[in-house]
């Protein structure tokens, strides 16, 4: 399985880049008969980008009686069962709806090996060597995903994939910003030989600057219970080609420590999880960071809060009232199902930071109420 980005595409401002996700590089595809599945809009983009890849279509193909026989942006459209029959067909499958469909049809059919169409965006990415980077990342850590759900990724169907892919690059766009800095800045002064990620999910940024950073030692803090089977393992299940150290607590917990210090801790899409006053756990935090190193971290800024200060938020008391604390009482260590407990104003992120011994060292808010990416280092 892998990722393959084709290139810009003039759809949307915020969807605007190209990608194929399949089993047959590029470049083999000159020698097959390529069919689109999907005559719409999609498909003629999936078409032309091909084209700029000296990839010619041979046909596309479409589920609709009206379509058959006619040519569309020069290419003939066919009926699924004449497709289905064309030898050394290979099938791309791009739509903007009834994509689940077309694969569905060609899994019926004992077809497996395809490639499906989709735009997507890491736009706020302007580090060419992060972009790549963050592409090569994407199906390893979506893989160990896979393994970790103890389920063969050879035998999972491109749908999944296309389905935890598309997942991936949701998630990444909450780091997107601060980590383009870090890696296009602070990493050019900054070295670091150790890295922590809290509530890592499934590791892309650990993966990404471990990729980025020569021999940097990993360690995760896993906020669920529920992966206590990955105890020891790695970021990248499928190929092992970076250990990660795993340690299972709750953030919050002040007797939950670990006596490390790192030079890079990742703290995103945390924090508005807190059921407590944030002020302990963010000096916890703190206090594991190296004097000369760096937190990558970002929050959302929303309306929605449960206090109208997060100074009215109860001290931690115990892990069973804690968990009493979530919404179902899930023997979790934090349930990030659980709605956003708090959300801070960039104020009260200044004061809890500035109690904690760190100041900000860049901030970013592309609007009102969209996530802020933060860089922090110690006072």
């Amino acid at each position: 399985m892998m990722l393959q980005y084709l290139g810009y595409c003039p759809h949307s401002l915020n969807q605007n880049e190209a990608y194929l996700l399949g089993v047959v590089p590029i470049e083999e595809m000159s020698n097959k008969n390529i069919i689109i599945f999907g005559a719409g809009a999609y498909g003629v983009y999936a078409a032309n980008l091909l084209r700029d890849h000296g990839i010619f279509v041979k046909a596309f193909c479409s589920n609709y009686k009206t379509e058959w026989g006619k040519l569309h942006h020069s290419i003939e459209i066919i009926k699924p069962t004449d497709a289905f029959k064309m030898e050394n067909a290979y099938f791309i499958v791009a739509a903007i709806s009834g994509c689940e469909t077309f694969q569905r049809q060609l899994l019926s059919k004992n077809i497996y090996d395809f490639s499906v169409f989709f735009l997507d965006s890491i736009g706020n990415i302007s580090n060419p060597i992060l972009a790549e980077t963050i592409r090569y990342s994407l199906i390893p850590t979506v893989m160990s995903k896979f393994f970790t759900e103890g389920r063969n990724p050879s035998q999972v169907s491109i749908m999944d994939y296309h389905k935890a892919v598309s997942r991936q690059f949701k998630s990444l766009r909450y780091s997107e910003i601060v980590l383009n800095k870090y890696v296009s800045d602070f990493l050019q002064i900054h070295n670091p030989k150790k890295m922590l990620d809290i509530g890592p999910g499934n590791g892309l940024s650990s993966y990404v600057l471990c990729y980025l950073c020569e021999n940097l030692d990993t360690a995760w803090i896993c906020l669920s219970n529920g992966e206590k089977h990955m105890e020891e393992g790695f970021i990248d299940a499928t190929g092992s080609k970076f250990p990660v150290r795993k340690y299972f607590g709750q953030i919050e917990n002040p007797n939950f420590l670990l006596d490390e210090k790192f030079d890079l801790i990742i703290f995103t899409e945390i924090m508005e999880h807190l059921q407590c006053n944030p002020v302990p756990t963010v000096k916890k935090i703190a206090e594991m960071l190296s004097d000369d190193g760096y937190i990558i971290f970002s929050t959302p800024e929303e309306h929605l809060n449960n206090y109208d200060s997060y100074v009215e938020m109860p001290n931690y008391e115990s892990l069973e009232k804690y968990e009493r604390m979530t919404e179902f009482g899930a023997p979790v260590y934090m349930d990030l199902s659980f709605p956003h407990t708090y959300i801070y104003s960039k104020q009260e992120l200044e004061e809890i930071f500035g109690e904690a011994g760190l100041e900000i060292k860049f901030y970013h808010q592309t609007a009102p109420f969209q996530p802020q990416h933060i860089i922090l280092g110690k006072i």
